[in-house]
């Protein structure tokens, strides 16, 4: 890991700073998640082994 010294490490500022509406941020979780579960439905034969290589997961 390097050091930077202080002085050239510059304050954060609000540019630098991002802004994420939830309620945006849950619906876009929302239409991956039923998109998901679409394809899924479509080959049940492969659910489980999506399943078992593990199946992100959200609010």
């Amino acid at each position: 890991m390097i050091s930077f010294p202080l002085e050239l490490v510059r304050e954060p500022t609000e540019d630098d700073v991002l802004h994420i509406d939830p309620v945006v941020e849950y619906d876009r979780r929302k239409v991956w998640r039923e998109w998901a579960t679409a394809v899924m439905d479509e080959a049940p034969e492969a659910v489980e082994q999506i399943v078992a290589r593990g199946r992100p997961t959200g609010p």
